[in-house]
């Protein structure tokens, strides 16, 4: 699901029309809701047990499934809208809802009281799923940035230091968006926003630097304890239940933990039946899960790409959107898990610090330039001042550890989790490792413990006995720590350099991810890419032509395949806007 709202009654056209752009094309059922207070849009199904409520007072949409941690009756399937109404009750009724604490998983939840004619929002602990407020007296709130540009009349107004800052690094910088007058509202708070137009924002939890923990064994215990609940109460009340599944180590350790009385459907998503694939089904067959695999044309990630774009948001890098075009091949009636953000808050993957040939030493580091590119990109200063200002903010709270924190605080600094974005737009998805507990738990521990998977190894290695001969999609063995993996990690890298000078081709993709050079070469890349003559015409209409088309000329002399999706991506979402729309002043 996702919702537009205003205050102006009177603008229930132009949010639903929004809306019904941007969702999933064979999915987009919709329901307004109006009353002197304003109107109220929703587009898709809710997750099951979070069906929007409206009582007297109140309406209330919750976005994704955030489950009481502590209540397993709760949004197991009986109720069409018992989550709803336990948030609903809590926060408003008894006004105690820690929402760090409380919920499991991520979500978005948004409350309109009628009587005093304002909006309430709650993100959780780390905007995994984002909301988004336009600039302005007459505010339009809500969960699409492309649908709240286009409803408040504003989606022409591209901002070209947001364009250069994604061509760059994949992300736009929180809080900015591809346009100038939509901004992002701030994580782990809730947001009051009045018919007046003021807005408040009330903070419920930062990642400030701090120590939790007494010991690395201590901090492992603590991990596996949260993670095992968590699945727990995911499977709580279901018999049958979905994942996706690669041949690494975090989801089959998820597929480890799945109780015994739940059954589980694994589903990967591979080139061919290749080494990834057969390792995952290794993987099901000793944790007694049923698997299926489903496979792509390298012209698969093109032929999804302005759906994708759409699903993403233009400010997410598409390529990420795995999902779109197999959800209908997933297992039906069921939630699905995954294994999303592990790397990123437990395994410190994000931690910047000297390369050495086969272990990351930690020092402090200000590399958080790692994703730039010599692209020749205009308004590169202004792309690298709203960068150096986010990292102030950041080593305020994270002396220590902020360059680590750039790609993960709030979640839209990080490209890859955008595919827990489109995920939860397609089908009822849960993360365990995207859950308030496991960022606060990321933000209590030293980030030497989680380099080199010291803390991930010593608190999953128990879980992982039952796979530790099958080894991980690139070679090493999970159930093992660095030392014993060492020979494995020299050989791989070894026969990497070999094959990076020797200019091999790989001909078959052995892993999970696609081979973007053969993406970008696949004739489908040509096909959908815009003429240069149409993209010129639409940026003149747009009446950006002069900073959009510098910035775009920059990048074609780039040849990198993964360079070339990002300039693919802006082209589509410049041509996808209406032009024949008149702009608001």
């Amino acid at each position: 699901m996702d919702f537009l709202f205003s205050f102006d009654r009177s603008r229930e056209p132009e949010l639903a029309e929004a809306l019904a752009r941007f969702g999933p094309r064979n999915r987009s059922f919709q329901r307004s809701y109006s009353g002197g207070w304003g109107v109220l849009v929703t587009a898709g199904m809710a997750y099951p047990g979070f069906e929007t409520i409206e009582t007297d007072r109140h309406i209330i949409v919750v976005l994704g499934g955030p489950l009481p941690r502590n209540d397993v009756s709760i949004a197991a399937g009986n109720e069409s809208d018992d989550g709803t109404r336990w948030i609903l009750n809590s926060w408003k009724t008894h006004g105690r809802v820690l929402w760090s604490e409380e919920l499991v998983g991520s979500f978005l939840v948004f409350c309109v009281d009628k009587h005093d004619a304002c909006a309430d929002v709650v993100t959780d602990i780390n905007a995994f799923i984002p909301a988004y407020i336009s600039d302005g007296m007459d505010r339009i709130l809500g969960s699409h940035s492309d649908a709240v540009a286009l409803a408040s009349g504003c989606a022409y107004d591209i901002d070209p230091v947001s364009v250069a800052d994604f061509l760059t690094f994949s992300t736009v910088t929180y809080p900015y968006t591809m346009y100038k007058a939509v901004k992002y509202m701030p994580p782990a708070s809730v947001t009051s926003v009045s018919a007046a137009g003021e807005k408040r924002s009330v903070v419920y939890w930062r990642p400030v630097e701090r120590g939790g923990f007494g010991n690395i064994s201590d901090a492992a215990d603590e991990l596996r304890a949260i993670i095992t609940a968590n699945i727990k109460r995911i499977c709580a009340g279901h018999k049958r239940i979905g994942l996706l599944l690669s041949g690494g180590e975090d989801s089959r350790i998820v597929a480890a933990m799945i109780p015994e009385q739940t059954c589980a459907g694994a589903v990967t998503i591979t080139d061919s039946y290749n080494r990834e694939a057969r390792i995952a089904q290794a993987v099901c067959r000793s944790s007694g899960v049923d698997w299926d695999l489903l496979t792509r044309t390298p012209a698969h990630y093109i032929n999804h790409a302005e759906e994708s774009i759409r699903l993403s948001e233009s400010h997410n890098f598409f390529t990420h959107a795995h999902i779109n075009g197999f959800a209908d091949h997933l297992p039906s009636g069921c939630r699905i898990m995954g294994a999303l953000g592990a790397d990123a808050f437990c395994k410190g993957v994000r931690s910047k610090g000297k390369p050495f040939p086969f272990l990351k030493i930690y020092t402090r580091s200000n590399d958080w330039k790692f994703g730039m590119v010599d692209s020749g990109i205009s308004c590169m200063d202004s792309v690298l001042l709203r960068r150096e200002y986010f990292n102030d903010d950041l080593k305020a709270m994270r002396p220590g550890s902020w360059a680590e924190w750039h790609n993960l605080y709030p979640a839209c600094m990080t490209a890859g989790l955008s595919h827990g974005i489109v995920n939860r737009r397609l089908f009822p998805a849960y993360e365990p490792f995207l859950d308030g507990m496991v960022v606060n738990f990321s933000a209590s521990v030293p980030q030497g413990w989680k380099l080199n998977r010291r803390l991930f190894h010593r608190a999953m290695r128990p879980v992982l006995k039952d796979t530790w001969r099958i080894p991980h999609g690139e070679g090493w063995f999970p159930y093992y720590g660095n030392w014993l993996n060492l020979p494995v990690n020299i050989s791989n890298r070894i026969i990497k350099k070999i094959r990076k000078k020797a200019s091999w081709k790989a001909r078959r993709n052995e892993g999970s991810w696609p081979i973007w050079d053969n993406v970008v070469a696949d004739p489908a890349y040509e096909r959908i890419r815009p003429d240069e003559a149409s993209l010129e015409s639409r940026m003149l209409q747009m009446g950006e032509n002069e900073a959009l088309s510098g910035i775009l000329k920059a990048c074609e002399g780039n040849r990198s395949s993964n360079f070339k999706l990002r300039s693919l991506q802006i082209e589509l979402w410049i041509m996808s806007l209406d032009c024949q729309k008149t702009v608001k002043s």
